[in-house]
């Protein structure tokens, strides 16, 4: 079941991420994880991957940047996209704003996608990450499409909401958003 729902997810965010993403694009993860989407992102469109997190725990061989706080060791436009898949609600809402202005600092394009809160998606969001990494923090600041929007306006960011069609028996919605930086 983790592994479909794995795949689905990854898809999901290929599809978000196709306008944006190319064989000649250098891109970010941010809160990369395992590399399950760097390595799919990669092999799907052939781009140059960096991944970052607060830990390596990375199942693949790509170059890994520890974050520091909410710093990113990068120059200014260093990527053409920073991708945080499922991150943000890891974080504290301040860290959030920190980070996404690091992203867009070091990166042409910033694109989100997010689980939206729900009872749904905060419960397996808890128990996935403990089956992924014990250590992992879990604030479970989860915000709605409408709570996204206000914070990305709140920090002058120009934005576009991308749909995102929920799959079939998939028990999560999820939001995605571009931020030109």
């Amino acid at each position: 079941m983790k592994k479909l729902g794995t795949n689905i997810r990854m898809q999901m965010i290929a599809e978000c991420c196709s306008d944006n993403i190319n064989n000649k694009a250098k891109v970010l993860d941010i809160g990369a994880g395992n590399g399950y989407v760097s390595y799919y992102m990669q092999n799907k469109f052939g781009c140059k991957m960096h991944c970052a997190d607060i830990m390596n725990y990375l199942e693949y061989d790509f170059p890994f940047s520890k974050i520091s706080g909410a710093k990113l060791s990068f120059k200014n436009n260093a990527f053409d996209v920073a991708m945080i898949n499922d991150t943000l609600h890891h974080m504290e809402e301040k860290v959030q704003i920190a980070m996404l202005k690091e992203a867009a600092r070091v990166a042409k394009k910033v694109i989100i996608f997010e689980t939206e809160r729900t009872f749904i998606a905060m419960l397996l969001d808890r128990i996935m990450c403990k089956i992924h990494n014990m250590s992992m923090p879990v604030p479970c600041t989860h915000k709605t499409r409408a709570g996204w929007k206000i914070l990305f306006s709140s920090l002058s960011f120009e934005f576009k909401e991308i749909r995102v069609k929920r799959r079939w028996l998939y028990p999560l919605e999820h939001s995605c958003f571009i931020i030109n930086s």
